[in-house]
């Protein structure tokens, strides 16, 4: 959790059907399970899929194939020098993309990954504005704890052991803001892999649902 904190980060913002999922710092094989599961919940959702490498100081040859593994392939935005030393020796050179990413109306996704007990284990910038959280107090504790509305933690454990079996879930729920107050949000949420393929705990997006807006469906 401290690594993930300290060397790496991943940022999500929509617009429209186009998402697109930012990187920045140490885009090596630890971050690699992760990042594989936001592009899996991305890509039933996305049209097109795009992943921003301009803020990449360092990224391996493990991830430059996860990025290449999603049908279609997302396109790559603006790699750093660093990112497109790497892309063109793996032969991903031809997966940077020209998709035009609108100046306004982005709309940040809460990105929260959580292990096997139910304890935060990545907390991204929007998490901080949609929770109150900040990374250093969020990670470590569990989910309940920081995000789970007291009123909703029933449902929140039956949407755990359902996308513990392997199903994804999509609907709106309830959070409680570190202010006191509930924020009504969007949801969808699935299954987070290990390196090995195991199972490692949960992946979860979010952001406030207004006026009964609600995520895409799949696709």
């Amino acid at each position: 959790m401290a690594d993930w904190a300290r060397n790496y980060g991943c940022e999500i913002t929509s617009h429209e059907r186009l998402w697109v999922v930012a990187l920045n710092g140490e885009a090596d094989v630890a971050a690699v399970p992760l990042i594989g599961a936001v592009l899996r919940i991305l890509r039933p959702i996305a049209d097109p899929l795009a992943v921003d490498l301009h803020a990449v100081t360092f990224i391996d040859s493990t991830m430059v194939s996860a990025l290449a593994e999603p049908e279609p392939a997302p396109a790559l935005l603006r790699p750093s020098g660093v990112a497109r030393e790497t892309l063109e020796r793996c032969g991903a050179a031809d997966q940077v993309g020209t998709v035009q990413v609108p100046v306004a109306g982005a709309q940040p996704h809460a990105l929260v990954a959580t292990d096997r007990e139910g304890r935060v284990r990545d907390w991204n910038e929007a998490a901080v504005g949609l929770f109150g959280w900040q990374p250093w107090e969020a990670l470590g504790r569990p989910i309940a704890a920081v995000g789970v509305c007291p009123t909703d933690e029933a449902l929140a454990n039956e949407i755990s052991l359902a996308v513990g079996r392997g199903e994804a879930w999509d609907g709106e729920f309830d959070v409680l803001h570190r202010g006191g107050h509930m924020v009504h949000t969007r949801v969808r949420e699935i299954l987070l892999r290990d390196v090995a393929g195991r199972d490692a705990g949960l992946l979860r997006l979010c952001a406030p649902s207004f006026a009964g807006e609600r995520l895409p469906q799949p696709m």
